[in-house]
Protein backbone atom coordinates (compact mmCIF):
# COMPACT_ATOMS: atom_id res chain seq x y z
CA UNK A 1 0.00 0.00 0.00
CA UNK A 2 2.81 2.43 0.92
CA UNK A 3 4.53 1.73 -2.40
CA UNK A 4 1.42 2.47 -4.43
CA UNK A 5 0.89 5.73 -2.49
CA UNK A 6 4.47 6.78 -3.16
CA UNK A 7 4.03 5.92 -6.83
CA UNK A 8 0.80 7.95 -6.96
CA UNK A 9 2.53 10.88 -5.23
CA UNK A 10 5.38 10.75 -7.73
CA UNK A 11 2.92 10.66 -10.63
CA UNK A 12 0.98 13.63 -9.22
CA UNK A 13 4.19 15.63 -8.71
CA UNK A 14 5.20 14.97 -12.33
CA UNK A 15 1.76 16.05 -13.51
CA UNK A 16 2.01 19.20 -11.38
CA UNK A 17 5.40 20.08 -12.93
CA UNK A 18 4.01 19.47 -16.38
CA UNK A 19 0.99 21.71 -15.71
CA UNK A 20 3.23 24.43 -14.24
CA UNK A 21 5.40 24.37 -17.36
CA UNK A 22 2.31 24.47 -19.56
CA UNK A 23 1.03 27.47 -17.58
CA UNK A 24 4.36 29.29 -18.06
CA UNK A 25 4.16 28.63 -21.80
CA UNK A 26 0.60 30.00 -21.94
CA UNK A 27 1.61 33.08 -19.94
CA UNK A 28 4.49 33.76 -22.33
CA UNK A 29 2.28 33.28 -25.38
CA UNK A 30 -0.39 35.56 -23.91
CA UNK A 31 2.22 38.24 -23.22
CA UNK A 32 3.56 37.99 -26.78
CA UNK A 33 0.07 38.15 -28.29
CA UNK A 34 -0.81 41.15 -26.12
CA UNK A 35 2.30 42.98 -27.37
CA UNK A 36 1.43 42.11 -30.97
CA UNK A 37 -2.15 43.31 -30.45
CA UNK A 38 -1.02 46.64 -29.01
CA UNK A 39 1.47 47.13 -31.84
CA UNK A 40 -1.19 46.42 -34.47
CA UNK A 41 -3.69 48.66 -32.69
CA UNK A 42 -1.15 51.52 -32.55
CA UNK A 43 -0.51 51.09 -36.29
CA UNK A 44 -4.26 51.11 -36.93
CA UNK A 45 -4.63 54.37 -35.02
CA UNK A 46 -1.75 55.89 -36.95
CA UNK A 47 -3.34 54.92 -40.28
CA UNK A 48 -6.72 56.28 -39.18
CA UNK A 49 -5.07 59.57 -38.23
CA UNK A 50 -3.35 59.72 -41.63
CA UNK A 51 -6.61 58.97 -43.43
CA UNK A 52 -8.39 61.65 -41.43
CA UNK A 53 -5.66 64.17 -42.21
CA UNK A 54 -5.66 63.36 -45.93
CA UNK A 55 -9.46 63.46 -46.04
CA UNK A 56 -9.44 66.86 -44.37
CA UNK A 57 -6.82 68.13 -46.81
CA UNK A 58 -8.84 66.86 -49.77
CA UNK A 59 -11.95 68.65 -48.48
CA UNK A 60 -10.02 71.91 -48.17
CA UNK A 61 -8.65 71.57 -51.71
CA UNK A 62 -12.03 70.77 -53.28
CA UNK A 63 -13.90 73.56 -51.50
Amino acid sequence: MQGSLNQLLKQLEEEKRSLQNQLKDYELRLEQEAKAYHKANDERRMYLAEISQVTGTCRIITV
